[in-house]
């Protein structure tokens, strides 16, 4: 199954062509909604942020600058993963996208046997989850650091453990 949208689309895209598979991306966004039509004619970041202001503000709120980025990053996650999917789709693969924390063994155990009742056994992993903190190693806080390694790492151990069962063909990190 492919991580994160982003890292993993274009080993998801060649995966979709050559086989048709059923494929569950995961990733830590929500489940992206309908967008509103009012804001589909705004295509960049700016003329997002430009329409949700003017929104707010004709409902007598100020929004601050920081709630509009983080609405807008929702907003463009939520059009990739849409994007991501009709892609696949369109190369004939079964496409989901279920939200997911890797980090969080429970949740990923959870997932794990959801797929296996609605799409059937897993046969591949491909994890490709990361979180981006740009900076070398020794000027990352501790913090920074154990959110980088526990995504990467504690997630796949995580997923290992609840495919531990599964007769898998191929794994790819």
């Amino acid at each position: 199954w492919p991580g994160a949208a982003s890292p993993a689309r274009p080993h998801a895209r060649a995966l979709a062509a050559a086989c048709r598979p059923t494929l569950v991306l995961l990733g830590r966004s929500p489940e992206p909604a309908e967008e509103p039509e009012d804001l589909q004619t705004a295509h960049s970041a700016a003329e997002l942020k430009s329409t949700l202001f003017r929104q707010a503000s004709a409902r007598g709120r100020q929004p601050r600058p920081a709630d509009l980025e983080r609405e807008v990053q929702a907003i463009l996650a939520a059009r990739e993963i849409r994007q991501t999917l009709a892609e696949l789709r369109g190369l004939g693969a079964r496409a989901h996208y279920w939200p997911l924390d890797v980090r969080d063994a429970a949740a990923v155990e959870a997932v794990v046997r959801r797929a296996r009742r609605e799409l059937g056994p897993p046969r591949g992993l491909i994890h490709a989850a990361g979180v981006l903190a740009d900076k070398r190693i020794e000027d990352k806080t501790p913090d920074q650091f154990d959110s980088v390694f526990d995504t990467k790492v504690q997630g796949l151990r995580h997923l290992l453990a609840a495919l531990s069962q599964d007769d898998l063909h191929f794994m790819a990190f």
